[in-house]
């Protein structure tokens, strides 16, 4: 693949991640350690009703309910400390001052001092729930108490008035005798105008089997349930659960019909729209440019997309069917039987693992595993999904978001080939982090991986934007100078920033490292990796000078 070829395939990856951010109807944000929103997409400024740069303008914290915002940044502070998520719901305030229920995804990234998270609206969905149970509870102790004949339907009447769900009481031929308060706020018509009114005239019910079969069931049972569509006072056309009960006050009565009525409108318009989100879904799937799998409970193959089959070499009809663990190099695999176990039970909500693929071909790549659980919508385990990223074309550390090892070393060789052709001398200066296995040690491998992140973050300080900063591995950073600055006066001004650092962020420990810098000389060229293994050597000097 051509340079050209390269660009052109970023230029068109942003170009569609950008689209995905402004189309989605997930809530996308981003938002700073400091609190403050950095980003965030369309969705929040249709369903919060702020324009997006009002958002931006404040902390996150002032737009949550006050009785979440402790639970809201505790939970912040987990996951910025590299503690899992299993996701987390929360209530954001509305410009005209009303209240959205929010579910936070457990898929959070935290990266470069900003985090990364996707939200969504189910205040509909929470409403629902809730107006379901309570109709369902309603609607249970009410036909308990008609059927055994414990009280009268005069007697229940203050129970009917304070139900959230329409509820009326008709006669057999569908005369209207009682009309509740939440029967005028979810079809439009008051008491005063429906009592006495034939009630499937005036609300135009749509059955679903004809009602002469559905009024003998009733006759023959006393219950009947099912959906119906109505039209509200204002024309439009709503669906409900609707749940009838027929009472006798006593043996000498006519018959009454008692019915409940809970509005799904909503949750069936969701449940059209899934085909259509199933789609979206399948569209990232197949044109995805990592490897991504669907495997069944049993670790085989279910489902392969593209990028994948290219990354292992194989076709479809030679992957489905097979377990995953068939193309991981032996000696490669990671022991994740305790970690698949969290996962299924729900305790954790996905986890990272590092192996090697073995091509068709016979050779080795470096891949990460990025393992998550699909379920059903009851809940139970029904897929393991697994997003394979080629490692070996990888040049970003993923932990502090500087230059990887081959990064540096290939930059850093074509710069040296430029500094000889022109002329100039550039350096080389070696970091090595003072006391990560203490910090490891003491408060845990999550907070040394927040030290190694605050010292790629004081050499971007220190460093100008021209210079090349790369994570080595482990606690090692190294930084290839261009400017001709000297790199002597680089490392004095490295200790006096990690000094500033300490006094203006606290933490449990203090940050130090020893450095060490060698120069280019273009009259005597040499590789990179000398360079820096003799950047490595003053840097050792330099710790062992500064122990006594």
């Amino acid at each position: 693949m051509t340079d050209e070829t390269s660009r052109s395939i970023e230029r068109a990856s942003g170009a569609d991640l950008g689209r995905f951010f402004d189309l989605s109807t997930d809530l996308l944000c981003v938002v700073g350690l400091d609190g403050y929103v950095k980003e965030l997409n369309p969705a929040w400024e249709r369903t919060l009703g702020y324009p997006i740069g009002e958002l931006i303008s404040k902390p996150f914290a002032e737009f949550l309910h006050p009785d979440d915002v402790a639970r809201v940044l505790a939970e912040l502070k987990r996951v910025t400390e590299g503690e899992e998520t299993r996701g987390l719901e929360c209530r954001i305030r509305c410009r005209d001052g009303s209240y959205r229920s929010v579910w936070w995804s457990p898929r959070v990234a935290v990266e470069n001092g900003l985090l990364y998270a996707v939200a969504r609206d189910i205040t509909e969905q929470r409403m629902e729930q809730e107006s379901l149970r309570q109709s369902e509870a309603s609607f249970e102790l009410l036909a308990e108490a008609v059927e055994r004949h414990l009280i009268t339907i005069r007697e229940q009447a203050h129970l009917l008035e304070a139900a959230h769900d329409a509820m009326f009481v008709r006669d057999l031929e569908g005369r209207v005798l009682f009309w509740n308060r939440a029967a005028e706020e979810l079809y439009g018509w008051t008491r005063v105008e429906a009592l006495g009114r034939e009630l499937h005239s005036l609300l135009e019910t749509e059955f679903p089997r004809p009602f002469e079969s559905i009024k003998v069931e009733l006759l023959e049972l006393g219950r009947w349930e099912g959906q119906l569509s109505h039209r509200r006072w204002d024309g439009t056309r709503i669906l409900v659960d609707s749940r009838w009960v027929l009472h006798r006050e006593d043996e000498s009565a006519d018959p009454v019909v008692l019915e409940i009525n809970t509005d799904v409108t909503q949750r069936r318009r969701v449940e059209a729209d899934l085909p259509e989100s199933e789609a979206r879904f399948r569209t990232v799937f197949e044109s995805a440019a990592v490897g991504m799998a669907l495997l069944d409970m049993e670790g085989r193959l279910v489902e392969a997309n593209a990028a994948l089959e290219q990354l292992l070499g194989h076709g479809t009809d030679e992957l489905l069917g097979r377990p995953l663990a068939d193309f991981v190099q032996p000696g490669s695999e990671q022991d994740e039987r305790e970690r698949y176990e969290r996962l299924v039970s729900g305790e954790r909500s996905g986890y990272r693992l590092e192996q090697r693929f073995l091509r068709k071909d016979g050779t080795a790549i470096p891949v990460r595993v990025t393992v998550s659980l699909v379920r059903d919508q009851a809940g139970q385990p029904e897929f393991v999904a697994r997003m394979v990223e080629d490692m070996s074309l990888a040049l970003v550390d993923e932990l502090t978001g500087l230059g990887n090892r081959r990064a540096l070393f290939a930059y850093g060789q074509q710069q040296l080939k430029v500094a000889e052709r022109e002329h100039l001398s550039p350096a080389v200066v070696f970091v090595d982090v003072d006391g990560t296995k203490s910090i490891n040690d003491t408060f845990g491998h999550a907070e040394g991986d927040r030290a190694l992140v605050d010292v790629a973050q004081v050499l971007t300080r220190t460093f100008r934007a021209s210079d090349f900063a790369a994570r080595l591995g482990g606690d090692e950073f190294c930084v290839v100078m261009f400017q001709g600055d000297d790199p002597q006066h680089a490392v004095e001004r490295l200790h006096r920033e990690l000094r500033n650092w300490n006094r203006q962020v606290r933490r449990p420990y203090r940050l130090s490292v020893s450095a060490g810098a060698a120069r280019f000389d273009w009259e005597n060229p040499r590789p990179i990796e000398e360079l820096i293994g003799e950047a490595d050597r003053a840097m050792y000097k330099a710790k062992r000078k500064s122990s006594f």
